[in-house]
Formats: structure tokens, C-alpha cells, sequence
């Protein structure tokens, strides 16, 4: 997160192809030592991450990170 007199922005490391922050409620037993996103199976292939802008909540969505974006990123934290 990068924060300055006028506000913050967000960056995150997100899978190339998201768009919007999903959020994802698993049920299960799990034992001490054990994660329930340990079985591969349920978790998937390993997706490509990239760093992204996040806006922020209620309705968070990623914007693409290129020259353009990170420096109007930058400017919104530095400029009234």
C-alpha cells in the first residue's frame, strides 16, 4: 500500500486474469496440523500473478498495472 497526505493506493499480487476481488468459503474438517487448501486437487493449477491496483471497498475491482496507471496512482497520493 503506498499512503501519502491525500490518500493510499492499493497494489496487490493478484492471478492475471482476476478483475475483482472474489472471495471464496470453504467447510470442512480439518485436523491440528492441516490446512483445507493443502489438496491440490481442490485448489487448482497454479495461476500466473501479477501486480495489480485494487480500488477500494465496498466493490473492489483491479485495474491493470502499466505506465500510465501507476503514475496516475502516484499523483493521486501526491496532489490534492
Amino acid at each position: 500500500m503506498s499512503i501519502g497526505k491525500n490518500g493510499s493506493v492499493r497494489f496487490l499480487h493478484v492471478a492475471k486474469n482476476s478483475s475483482e476481488s472474489v472471495l471464496e468459503v470453504r467447510e470442512g474438517m480439518i485436523g491440528r496440523n492441516e490446512r483445507l487448501c493443502e489438496d491440490h486437487e481442490v485448489q487448482g493449477p497454479e495461476e500466473e500473478l501479477v501486480w495489480k491496483i485494487s480500488t477500494p471497498p465496498p466493490n473492489v475491482r483491479y485495474i491493470e498495472l502499466n505506465s500510465e496507471t501507476s503514475s496516475d496512482a502516484l499523483l493521486e497520493v501526491m496532489m490534492s
